[in-house]
């Protein structure tokens, strides 16, 4: 059984949208913001709102200003890979992601405990 979230992350789930996005940058992370669930688009809650959004994420905080007063109910995207030095195992357990991670682990041994969000698809 992996632990909760770190505290470090955690405490990011009380603050709001912007001031979220704003504590993530000041970790290191570069973020985007992404189209809120109810949004009119192609992906509501996961399509970025920013053109070449692995090139334009930012810890800039007057870029994450900029673009929480166009998009104040944006979600909040964390580039992952070099950027942030970020992985992503992501397993939905609906499509046997709790078998997949199972083999994985089978295969390397159990893997370290680290944050975990749970996503709309669970």
């Amino acid at each position: 059984m992996h632990p909760d979230p770190a505290p470090s992350v955690s405490f990011a789930h009380g603050l709001g949208l912007r001031r979220a996005a704003w504590y993530y940058a000041g970790l290191g992370w570069p973020v985007i913001p992404i189209a809120p669930p109810d949004a009119a688009v192609a992906r509501p809650g996961k399509q970025p709102l920013v053109r070449d959004w692995p090139a334009a994420a930012s810890t800039s905080p007057q870029q994450i200003q900029a673009w929480w007063e166009r998009w104040p109910d944006a979600n909040v995207g964390i580039v992952t890979g070099r950027r942030s030095g970020l992985g992503i195992l992501d397993l939905d357990v609906d499509k046997g992601g709790t078998a997949s991670l199972a083999a994985v682990e089978s295969r390397v041994g159990c893997l370290p405990g680290t944050v975990t969000v749970m996503t709309g698809s669970g």
